[in-house]
């Protein structure tokens, strides 16, 4: 997934737990989530220097990861 396309998704998910309409997912968990999903992050996480592609995996692994009911970050 790429950078752009999970920023504009956690932005609509943030969205919908401002205004009430998603409950099971908390909102620092979110803002937590828009820094983790930048490229400087995903490789500082990882130890090592990421291709996009590789980043783009990363990404998608950490947003599943942590929107899942009763996933931790």
């Amino acid at each position: 997934m790429s950078s752009e396309e999970s920023q504009k998704l956690l932005s609509d998910v943030r969205l919908g737990v401002i205004m009430g309409l998603i409950r099971h997912v908390d909102l620092k968990k979110i803002n937590d989530l828009m820094l983790m999903i930048q490229p400087a992050y995903l490789q500082k996480l990882a130890g090592a220097e990421l291709r996009p592609d590789e980043r783009d995996v990363r990404r998608a692994e950490l947003l599943r990861k942590n929107l899942v009911p009763g996933g931790s970050l």
